[in-house]
């Protein structure tokens, strides 16, 4: 959503709103130092938070069995630990 956040805070009444959208990588797999270090932090909340983030959407809407959405998060955290992914997140 970070694409929306400046329009959000103008129609909330802010003023002189500067926009910038940042890329950080998902894990550690960038030489820089500082990305690699927003990288380390990016995937550490994402391993953190990826079982509240799916067990409901998945069970509930999707029909998934828990073993089903556990087998899905394990591989997830594969990906997330894999330094030859070179994925960003928007922020």
């Amino acid at each position: 959503t970070a694409e929306h956040h400046a329009e959000m805070l103008k129609d909330a009444g802010f003023e002189e709103v500067h926009h910038e959208v940042f890329k950080w990588p998902l894990n550690t797999w960038p030489k820089d130092p500082k990305m690699k270090e927003l990288g380390l932090w990016s995937r550490e909340n994402m391993l953190d938070c990826l079982e509240a983030w799916s067990i409901v959407p998945f069970t509930q809407f999707l029909g998934w069995s828990l073993e089903e959405v556990q087998v899905s998060q394990a591989k997830a955290r594969a990906s997330l630990k894999d330094t030859s992914i070179h994925a960003y997140w928007k922020m």
